[in-house]
C-alpha cells in the first residue's frame, strides 16, 4: 500500500520510516561522491549509528522528514526534511539528499524542494526556510535557485574540500513564504 503524503509530478514525499533503514539509505551516507559536500561522508556509518538517528528524529516535534519516492518504481530514492522548526519565529532549515545517483540532474532536487516548500508554507504555516550550501556544490545551487530560494549571504572558509585540499565557504540562502507564491 502506497503511503504518500505529497504528491508531485514524477514523485510523491511520505513519512521516512524505519523499514526505510533496510534498503540503500546506508548506502548511500557511505558514498563519497553522494556525501562529497557534507559532513556525513567524514565518519563510517553503521546501521546502529542510522537507526538512532532515525529514533531521534522520528520523536522530535520540531523535525520533518520525507523519503523521497519514484513514482513509477515506488524505489526510495532520498530524503528531505524540514528541521530546527522555531515556531515562535515561523521558520525552519531545510536539507535533501538525492541518494541514488541516478536521479541526479533529472530535475527531481527542484520538484522535492518546491513540494517541500509549498507544505512548509501553506501546511505549517511557516514564514521563511533556510539553508546552507557548499559554494562548489553548482548543482544545488542551481536547484535552490530554480526552486525559489535566494540567497542571502556568504559564511567564508566554513567547509574542508578534501578533493581540493582547501576551505571553501557556505552560501546561506532563504525563501520567504510570500516570495514563493509570487512565481
Amino acid at each position: 500500500m502506497e503511503k504518500r503524503f505529497i504528491d508531485g509530478k514524477t514523485i510523491y514525499l511520505r513519512a521516512l520510516e524505519e523499514s526505510d533503514l533496510e534498503g540503500p539509505y546506508l548506502s548511500w551516507l557511505n558514498d563519497p561522491e553522494v556525501n562529497r559536500y557534507t559532513t556525513t561522508g567524514l565518519f563510517p556509518q553503521t546501521k546502529e549509528k542510522l537507526k538512532a538517528f532515525y529514533q531521534k528524529v522520528s520523536s522530535d516535534p520540531n523535525a520533518v522528514y520525507f523519503a523521497i519516492v519514484d513514482k513509477k518504481t515506488h524505489a526510495h530514492i532520498g530524503n528531505i526534511k524540514l528541521d530546527k522548526i522555531d515556531w515562535i519565529n515561523r521558520r525552519c532549515e531545510f536539507g535533501i539528499l538525492i541518494g541514488n545517483k541516478s536521479y541526479w540532474s533529472k530535475g527531481i532536487c527542484k520538484e522535492a524542494t518546491r513540494l517541500v516548500l509549498n507544505y512548509a508554507f501553506t501546511k505549517l504555516n511557516l514564514n521563511k526556510v533556510c539553508l546552507s550550501v557548499v559554494e562548489t556544490n553548482i548543482a544545488a545551487v542551481k536547484c535552490y535557485k530554480s526552486a525559489g530560494f535566494k540567497q542571502e549571504g556568504i559564511l567564508k572558509e566554513m567547509h574542508h574540500d578534501h578533493t581540493r585540499n582547501k576551505y571553501v565557504a557556505h552560501l546561506m540562502f532563504g525563501a520567504l513564504k510570500r516570495d514563493f507564491f509570487k512565481k
